[in-house]
């Protein structure tokens, strides 16, 4: 049973996907939670609207479009210390940004992995 001010089940809205089952609510903090609606109404207002375009067009510039709105707006740098500008949160938002932006779109997703995961965090880091 999910503890109180954990996001139910029914926030979720399982037309914009979601990978959680109800027995893994109660495992997110309720910031977690918190945090994953947030982004979720950014990937929504951001990447959504242009999803089919990108899927249609091979549109690589719509893509870079969304991925340069999360830099600008802080998500890339999520896990990134706050002494390099980021926000200092670990792996599970990162992980929170990789289903949420997978849900709407796989091309999204791969391009932040790939700037945000596989490039800039081994500069960060090392």
């Amino acid at each position: 049973m999910p503890r109180e001010g954990h996001v139910s089940l029914e926030d979720l809205n399982w037309e914009f996907g979601c990978s959680m089952d109800e027995g893994a609510l109660h495992l997110f903090t309720e910031e977690e939670n918190k945090f994953r609606m947030e982004f979720r109404e950014f990937v929504r207002k951001e990447v959504l609207p242009v999803v089919d375009r990108i899927d249609k067009e091979k549109n690589f510039d719509l893509i870079h479009e969304a991925v340069r709105k999360m830099g600008r707006t802080g998500y890339i740098g999520v896990s990134f210390p706050k002494e390099v500008g980021g926000w200092g949160k670990g792996l599970v938002h990162q992980v929170i940004i990789g289903e949420e932006l997978s849900a709407a779109s796989y091309a999204v997703a791969v391009t932040y992995g790939a700037s945000a995961v596989l490039y800039a965090m081994p500069i960060v880091r090392f």
